[in-house]
């Protein structure tokens, strides 16, 4: 791991103690080999712990500050580029992932052996880029354990995600294209509602303690103007994707999903102003229930075979 991926905020260290101390990713310009802060950093990337997503990209857990965890993801590819692109247009809409910044880094292992070749950035001469985001303790939805809360936060939660998404395509015609809820992370907030704009309408969702945060914008799309309009049905696709995997791979069995599942369907192949859908899909959402799963077990039985 390359030390001088992540460099030391000289203007905040006070003295040299660590509780004074508070680092940061400086994201003006490439962070290159002179960095002279590369051994200070071999230790503190220590901290950061790898975990597999299904993007296949590597997404370490660390520390950005004292005490302050960030998700850094890694690739070589341009994806990323167009990630932090496509996340910093949405800003302005809620529900979506706010990353801390973007760079390229360009390493070259050879030069400081100290670091070893499993390094950030791959040298020798190898250009990475690295998207550095907030760490959510909280998990994705689909992994959250609904059964542990009132239903009406899991309400909540599918709302927003429904909501962000339209929203997103009302204001900035993005389809985000890739809603399974692993890209749908969850954090504890003491904000007690979110507005929405939606037809020019203001909409209103309690949150139930909880804020959604969309991320990865690897396969999402800007619509065309020449194509203004049309792309409104794969903005309902999306929220079939969710409703989908929600129901088939969240850790609780969810009932009664079948109703909204019908109707946006109905709405990708007839597709109508966002506004109008989210009044007649918020019952229907409203209408969802969880249970514990049933786990069906089978025994081996040699008789049947005679």
């Amino acid at each position: 791991m390359w030390a001088n991926s992540l460099l030391v905020n000289s203007s905040s260290r006070t003295n040299r103690n660590a509780n004074s101390e508070k680092y940061i990713v400086t994201c003006t310009k490439r962070i290159t080999t002179d960095n002279p802060t590369t051994n200070e950093w071999i230790t503190i990337v220590g901290t950061l712990k790898k975990t597999n997503q299904r993007d296949l990209n590597r997404v370490l857990k660390g520390i950005l500050e004292k005490k302050k965890a960030v998700a850094i993801k890694i690739s070589a590819s341009e994806t990323l580029q167009k990630e932090y692109t496509i996340a910093s247009v949405l800003k302005t809409v809620p529900g979506f992932i706010r990353p801390y910044c973007f760079f390229q880094c360009d390493d070259d292992y050879r030069r400081h052996p100290a670091s070893g070749q499993s390094s950030l950035c791959r040298g020798p001469g190898t250009s990475m880029g690295v998207l550095v985001m907030p760490y959510m303790e909280e998990g994705s939805m689909r992994m959250f354990d609904w059964l542990t809360k009132p239903v009406q936060l899991l309400h909540s939660c599918l709302t927003q995600l429904f909501c962000s998404l339209m929203q997103a395509y009302e204001s900035k015609r993005i389809i985000h294209s890739d809603t399974h809820l692993d890209n749908v992370l969850l954090r504890k907030t003491t904000v007690t509602e979110i507005e929405y704009s939606l037809g020019g309408k203001l909409v209103r969702i309690p949150t139930n303690g909880y804020m959604i945060a969309i991320m990865d914008f690897e396969l999402s799309f800007n619509e065309m103007p020449t194509n203004r309009g049309r792309a409104i049905g794969q903005v309902y696709n999306d929220l079939v994707h969710a409703v989908s995997d929600l129901s088939y791979e969240s850790s609780a069995d969810i009932t009664n999903a079948i109703p909204l599942t019908s109707k946006l369907l109905e709405l990708v192949r007839s597709p109508i102003p966002m506004y109008d859908a989210f009044r007649i899909l918020k019952p229907l959402i409203d209408d969802i229930g969880v249970r514990p799963k049933i786990v069906q077990t089978f025994v081996y039985d040699p008789s049947v075979f005679g």
